[in-house]
Protein backbone atom coordinates (compact mmCIF):
# COMPACT_ATOMS: atom_id res chain seq x y z
CA UNK A 1 0.00 0.00 0.00
CA UNK A 2 1.44 3.40 -0.95
CA UNK A 3 2.15 5.95 1.74
CA UNK A 4 -0.37 8.75 2.23
CA UNK A 5 0.12 11.95 0.27
CA UNK A 6 1.85 14.64 2.29
CA UNK A 7 1.01 18.33 2.00
CA UNK A 8 4.42 18.77 0.34
CA UNK A 9 3.62 16.07 -2.27
CA UNK A 10 0.30 17.73 -3.03
CA UNK A 11 1.95 21.14 -3.30
CA UNK A 12 4.50 19.74 -5.77
CA UNK A 13 1.75 18.16 -7.86
CA UNK A 14 -0.35 21.32 -7.78
CA UNK A 15 2.63 23.46 -8.82
CA UNK A 16 3.47 21.07 -11.64
CA UNK A 17 -0.10 21.05 -12.98
CA UNK A 18 -0.35 24.83 -12.64
CA UNK A 19 2.80 25.22 -14.75
CA UNK A 20 2.30 22.37 -17.26
CA UNK A 21 -1.40 21.57 -17.25
CA UNK A 22 -2.98 18.28 -16.31
CA UNK A 23 -2.08 15.47 -18.63
CA UNK A 24 1.51 14.24 -18.75
CA UNK A 25 1.38 12.25 -15.53
CA UNK A 26 4.60 10.37 -16.27
CA UNK A 27 6.47 13.66 -16.31
CA UNK A 28 4.61 14.88 -13.21
CA UNK A 29 5.70 11.76 -11.32
CA UNK A 30 9.36 12.60 -11.93
CA UNK A 31 8.86 15.68 -9.76
CA UNK A 32 7.37 13.80 -6.81
CA UNK A 33 9.72 11.16 -5.41
CA UNK A 34 8.12 7.78 -4.80
CA UNK A 35 4.96 8.50 -6.82
CA UNK A 36 3.86 6.83 -10.03
CA UNK A 37 2.11 8.47 -12.96
CA UNK A 38 -1.13 6.69 -11.97
CA UNK A 39 -0.86 7.95 -8.38
CA UNK A 40 -0.33 11.52 -9.61
CA UNK A 41 -3.27 11.32 -11.99
CA UNK A 42 -5.55 9.78 -9.36
CA UNK A 43 -4.55 12.37 -6.76
CA UNK A 44 -5.30 15.18 -9.21
CA UNK A 45 -8.55 13.79 -10.63
CA UNK A 46 -10.03 12.40 -7.42
CA UNK A 47 -8.75 14.82 -4.77
CA UNK A 48 -7.11 18.06 -5.86
CA UNK A 49 -9.16 19.11 -8.90
CA UNK A 50 -12.53 18.64 -7.15
CA UNK A 51 -11.18 20.47 -4.07
CA UNK A 52 -9.98 23.39 -6.21
CA UNK A 53 -13.25 23.48 -8.11
CA UNK A 54 -15.20 23.70 -4.85
CA UNK A 55 -12.92 26.44 -3.52
CA UNK A 56 -13.11 28.45 -6.74
CA UNK A 57 -16.88 28.45 -6.55
CA UNK A 58 -16.83 30.23 -3.20
CA UNK A 59 -18.02 33.82 -3.55
CA UNK A 60 -14.94 35.24 -1.78
CA UNK A 61 -12.36 33.84 -4.25
CA UNK A 62 -10.96 36.53 -6.57
CA UNK A 63 -11.23 35.78 -10.29
CA UNK A 64 -7.42 35.91 -10.61
CA UNK A 65 -7.19 32.78 -8.44
CA UNK A 66 -9.59 30.86 -10.71
CA UNK A 67 -7.17 30.33 -13.61
CA UNK A 68 -5.81 26.88 -12.70
CA UNK A 69 -6.06 24.45 -15.62
CA UNK A 70 -8.71 21.90 -14.61
CA UNK A 71 -8.60 19.43 -17.53
CA UNK A 72 -7.35 15.88 -16.95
Amino acid sequence: MPSPWTPEDRARLFAWVEQNGAGNWTQAATQIPGRSAKQCRDQWVQILAPMIKRLCNLPSVPKSKKNVKMEH
